[in-house]
């Protein structure tokens, strides 16, 4: 009998080993089941709701955009569909966050009691199709919940300035990897980054620097470029955290302000 437990303990570990040896997530998701079959979308997918809400409308927006930007057909009553389902309230004891993604040989699910966790379902299905060029994926059943609330990155960008577009590069990172809170380090005494229109010496000279070679180095964010990046945050379920260094580390407030 023991001989028996042993072999049937082996077979489990050989399998969970094969499937995640198939697929490669990050971060690594609470519990992969593997199942027969596989799911082969090389002629198109039909992309379905199931059920949801207007927060679910533009997650679905984005599902298409990445269907199309693969270069994989979305194809109206096909044999092979992609459905997202989003619970009704109080009949799961999922989160909000977590989700269950369902591979089978003719359908894809994904499944939460939130959007957010919606939106981290695809991220993982993403991350599996990304990693298939030949668009024929191992049927498995993925469930995965966040281990913690607050999952962050902080970028400092009064020493070291970046662009909006480059800000919106690390988000789309973030969100790759389900992260949920950016903390932006805007104000310190190397610079001071974001525009405040009653007091605009705050970027007209705060905002620059001279370094040790002699080189002027300047750079701040308009109002409106602030709203656009906490939008486009908010769009990948990033809570963005700013930092504003008052009343210590503000050397370029007085650089700007003498007078204080």
């Amino acid at each position: 009998m023991k001989k028996y437990s042993i072999l049937i303990l082996f077979g489990f570990l050989f399998s969970s080993h094969l499937i995640y040896s198939q697929v490669s997530i990050i971060p690594k998701p609470n519990a992969i089941k593997s199942k027969d079959g596989n799911f082969n979308f090389v002629k198109g997918l039909d992309l379905k709701i199931t059920r949801g809400d207007e927060g679910t409308k533009v997650l679905f927006k984005q599902l298409q955009d990445y269907v199309k930007l693969h270069n994989i057909p979305i194809v109206q009553f096909s044999t092979t569909t992609l459905t997202i389902n989003l619970l009704q309230s109080g009949t799961s004891d999922m989160p909000p966050e977590g989700y269950v993604l369902n591979i089978f040989p003719n359908n894809i699910s994904i499944t939460s009691s939130g959007n957010a966790g919606i939106y981290y379902g695809m991220q993982t299905l993403f991350q599996i199709l990304d990693q298939d060029a030949m668009k024929i994926l191992p049927c498995m059943e993925i469930t995965d919940r966040p281990a913690f609330s607050y999952r962050g990155f902080q970028i400092d960008v009064s020493r070291h300035f970046f662009k909006v577009d480059v800000i919106k590069q690390y988000l789309d990172v973030m969100a790759k990897l389900k992260m949920n809170q950016f903390h932006w380090h805007l104000t310190d005494d190397q610079g001071w980054r974001i525009e405040i229109k009653k007091y605009p010496k705050l970027t007209q000279t705060g905002s620059c620097r001279t370094e040790k070679d002699g080189k002027e180095v300047c750079g701040f964010y308009t109002q409106d470029e602030i709203k656009q990046v906490v939008q486009y945050a908010k769009d990948r379920f990033i809570n963005v955290i700013p930092e504003i260094d008052l009343p210590g580390h503000s050397s370029a407030v007085i650089a700007a302000y003498p007078e204080l």
